[in-house]
């Protein structure tokens, strides 16, 4: 199996050589050893036993892209994503052929409005989040939309928990980008570490879109909380303790004397 394994190395080897014989990747083992007798003059000759090439645990021969998913129907687009599928074979590495699904592209708000935290308190944010329906390519599309998330992300659109809020579709049509066709009201809570922004994610299945790096429309987060002053410390300074031990060793030389009617000068 040319596929399997690589015996370049082993190629018109001439008679008191030797050669090894290796895996092709993504196949992994360890290469063997292959060899031809001196004086040889067999074609066929050469002393060989082949390695044992094996795939490498969780490889998959045929990776998913962002955006798909792979059925035993053929590739569709996953959830959050929408468009026409097309499919193209490309020659790759090992003797594979590569299919590459192409079409499918994320539905994301053609809006977001600013946030304005109204919660006064430093950790904690509360206020109104707008955005307007989804679109594909500067077209509305909501006919696949289940609903949109809200979500806390961090700087690197990473999502943190669960959903803040689950907002349905709407039943009305919207023909065009209005951008406060969404108001969602966020309650008081506090900000999770890490929590840079929110996003909003359009849902099209039942099953979550927001799996590690999500694709959806961000908007930074600002804590209007006033920040809380830094406590002063109550324990003196290193100095003033130094100070204050200095003079209390003073004033103690100065009363044992006094006790013995001894005269002493103390600077």
């Amino acid at each position: 199996d040319p596929c399997r394994f690589d015996v370049s190395e082993c190629l018109h080897l001439r008679p008191g050589r030797s050669c090894m014989l290796r895996c092709r990747p993504p196949f992994e083992g360890r290469p063997m050893s292959a060899s031809c007798a001196p004086g040889n003059t067999d074609p066929a000759g050469l002393a060989w036993q082949l390695p044992d090439c094996q795939l490498r645990s969780g490889y998959d021969l045929l990776p998913v892209p962002s955006g798909f998913t792979r059925t035993s129907t053929g590739w569709q687009c996953a959830p959050g994503f929408e468009g026409s599928i097309s499919v193209s074979c490309s020659p790759a590495s090992a003797c594979r052929v590569d299919t590459a699904p192409a079409g499918c592209s994320p539905l994301l708000p053609c809006a977001v409005g600013e946030f304005k935290d109204v919660d006064d308190r430093f950790g904690f944010i509360a206020g109104n989040l707008r955005f307007g329906p989804a679109h594909l390519a500067g077209t509305v599309v909501e006919v696949q939309v289940r609903d949109y998330r809200i979500f806390f992300v961090d700087h690197c659109n990473q999502t943190i928990g669960e959903p803040l809020e689950i907002v349905a579709k709407a039943a009305v049509n919207h023909a065009c980008c209005k951008q406060d066709a969404y108001l969602v009201t966020l309650l008081p809570q506090r900000l999770p570490p890490r929590a840079e922004g929110l996003m909003v994610i359009v849902s099209t299945s039942s099953i979550s879109s927001a799996v590690g790096s999500a694709v959806g429309s961000a908007v930074l987060l600002k804590d209007e909380g006033i920040v809380p002053p830094v406590q002063q410390s109550t324990q003196p300074s290193v100095a003033i303790q130094a100070q204050t031990a200095a003079g209390a060793a003073k004033l103690l030389a100065l009363l044992t004397a006094m006790h013995l009617g001894i005269s002493l000068s103390i600077p």
